[in-house]
């Protein structure tokens, strides 16, 4: 947070346990609440969003930039960093924190 960066959960409860079909159900239904805390962060649209995880990518990204937020790494999938995921995951999102 001192350097200007924030992490913010798409869904408030747990999806991990879900079928793939109610996961994705329930993330989608949860984007108004998502769309609604990053306009009450204060900084407006304007603030940049990473998106991590492909999953969360492939169901956020179209509709954030819709509705005006910028998605800094709109056309960069960025993997969950757990495991064989940790490399590729600091490669990449380097890019976008710098």
């Amino acid at each position: 947070q001192q350097k200007g960066y924030l992490l913010v959960d798409s869904i408030y409860e747990p999806v991990d346990q879900l079928l793939n079909k109610e996961r994705k159900k329930a993330i989608i239904s949860n984007y108004s609440e998502l769309k609604n805390d990053l306009l009450r962060l204060g900084l407006g649209k304007k603030i940049k969003i990473i998106i991590v995880m492909k999953r969360l990518h492939k169901l956020l990204t179209f509709q954030l930039k819709e509705d005006g937020f910028n998605i800094v790494n709109e056309e960069t999938f960025i993997p969950f960093p757990v495991m064989q995921w940790r490399r590729e995951f600091c490669r990449k999102i380097k890019k976008f924190l710098l």
